[in-house]
């Protein structure tokens, strides 16, 4: 394992013990890894934290995706020991020995689907049974939008030995005080990210894209998948031609075939009015997608939270969700966006119009900025640190 390495901010805390934070850091790509750099970030001002991530995330037969890795020339770089081999059982005891040796304070685990819960589990319990260390899980889900038998099995594994379990959305922690009556659970917002290079000009975003200036954009930003509802989006655009000028915009690579997709945009004849972006987008570039964009919409069939929000806050965009999961949790509808019946075409297809009804007569940016302000990194770092302690150990969950 490499030696431990303290953030310059944190050396005044040398004389403790460290927080070890287990989770994929860049060059890892995606939302979880940008996530685990911006805790690294907060907790490494007051603490000595050290990163434990992945030597391999996914075995490549089962990665949708073209590339793990992340190629952003703006990404956080997070000094990290890349020892979990995710389906290496061997590399989980040797990261439990070596996380072992640091004696540290806690251990905190940043948990979001059931594949990694064996991994995370046994290092979890080799931990808690050989030296009693304390552990948190950070979990973003418990358990996967695209369900199987083995996920409550295995999830249960995962958190068996947790002491507190910290989640971003209500709905998560419902699920969290039921498979872990044990631990102590709270419940935090997921935070809007701050990785990302300023918004440029809408002007200069839509000229790049091929964008007219004149034309209602509609945003579907992130991987595609089915539980994500992208066919939902482009059955209402036929009804919002209708009444207006518009344009999808799909930002993100897709996860599954992408004929069914084209098929539907044909079937449809809607191919003049979406433009796709199929591939990952490097953090430069996120900025250009939302700055193209009107409004950012998350047609999700099933979710617990999601991180897309947060990002088109943090641009000053509104929403468009659906009523599933904890999506509708951090929208002020009519302000910030609006919540729509799931698998509902006809009731985005209003909601955009809503909006563009509504938009001169509402201030969305200061609405915006104001719930944006409730979404900052401190209290989740507070919380967590609260957490790495031995107080309210035996507390009834929240």
């Amino acid at each position: 394992m490499m030696p431990l390495q303290v953030s310059p901010r944190g050396r005044e805390q040398q004389h403790r013990a460290p927080i070890v934070l287990v989770g994929p850091v860049h060059p890892l790509r995606g939302g979880i890894a940008q996530f685990t750099g911006e805790v690294y970030e907060q907790l490494c001002r007051r603490h000595r934290v050290h990163v434990v991530s992945f030597s391999r995330q996914y075995p490549g037969w089962l990665f949708p995706g073209r590339t793990q890795f992340d190629g952003s020339r703006t990404a956080q770089a997070v000094p990290a020991a890349r020892t979990i081999d995710a389906i290496a059982p061997w590399s989980w005891w040797r990261t439990a020995a070596d996380i072992g040796r640091l004696h540290p304070r806690a251990v905190i685990f940043m948990y979001w689907m059931p594949f990694f819960a064996p991994a995370y589990g046994t290092i979890a319990r080799r931990l808690k049974v050989r030296s009693g260390t304390r552990v948190v899980f950070l979990c973003h889900n418990l358990y996967p939008h695209e369900p199987s038998r083995l996920d409550r099995v295995l999830t249960r594994y995962a958190v068996g030995h947790a002491d507190g379990i910290l989640t971003l959305s209500g709905s998560v922690a419902r699920d969290a005080r039921v498979l872990a009556a044990h631990a102590t659970v709270r419940c935090g917002p997921h935070l809007v990210p701050t990785i990302f290079p300023p918004r440029p000009a809408a002007a200069d975003a839509r000229r790049k894209y091929g964008i007219p200036a004149d034309e209602l954009v509609l945003l579907f930003f992130g991987y595609v998948r089915p539980y994500k509802g992208l066919t939902v989006l482009l059955r209402a655009l036929p009804e919002i031609l209708r009444q207006r000028a518009c344009r999808v915009l799909i930002a993100g690579e897709f996860y599954e075939p992408r004929t069914r997709y084209d098929e539907l945009i044909a079937r449809l004849g809607v191919g003049e009015r979406v433009t796709i972006l199929d591939r990952y987008l490097p953090n430069e570039e996120v900025p250009e997608v939302f700055a193209a964009s009107d409004i950012c919409v998350l047609p999700y069939v099933s979710a617990t939270q999601s991180g897309v929000a947060k990002v088109a806050y943090g641009f000053g965009t509104p929403v468009i969700v659906t009523d599933v999961g904890g999506l509708a949790e951090d929208v002020i509808d009519g302000e910030t966006g609006y919540v729509v019946p799931s698998q509902d075409p006809a009731a985005i297809a209003a909601a955009v119009e809503r909006f563009c009804r509504e938009r001169p007569a509402r201030d969305v940016a200061t609405a915006i900025g104001l719930l944006r302000a409730r979404f900052s990194w401190a209290p989740l770092a507070e919380a967590l640190e609260e957490m790495t302690t031995a107080r309210g150990e035996s507390r009834a969950p929240r």
